[in-house]
């Protein structure tokens, strides 16, 4: 099973993790892998071709079947960025509810410093 922790502050998320992708549950675990790579590579990319965040602010970690992308500054507090966000957020969730024994999604409240 996938799954894909949001991690929010103040209910304004500012990263996530994908982690366990194509375990081979069932023949729908590669569609379910293809879709949550290419809504979080996505959101990624966007963050910096679209709003133009510098890398240098953003934490990222790919490896095999996992991904990781924090924003490391107050950034996450944009609207453009806070669309994006929102958007693979939509995104999981509508693949979570096609096919949950595949995806997991999990929202978590940071607590502020």
């Amino acid at each position: 099973m996938t799954k894909v922790s949001i991690y929010t502050k103040d209910n304004v998320t500012f990263g996530f993790e994908s982690k366990d992708h194509a375990t081979g549950i069932d023949e729908y675990e590669e569609i379910v892998c293809n879709g949550v790579s290419a809504l979080t590579q996505t959101l990624y990319f966007s963050l910096l071709e679209v709003c133009g965040l510098d890398e240098n602010k953003i934490y990222d970690y790919q490896e095999d079947g996992y991904l990781k992308v924090m924003i490391e500054d107050d950034a996450y507090l944009r609207e453009d960025v806070k669309t994006l966000f929102s958007s693979m957020e939509l995104g999981l969730r509508l693949i979570s509810k096609q096919f949950p024994i595949n995806l997991e999604v999990i929202k978590l409240e940071v607590q502020n410093d």
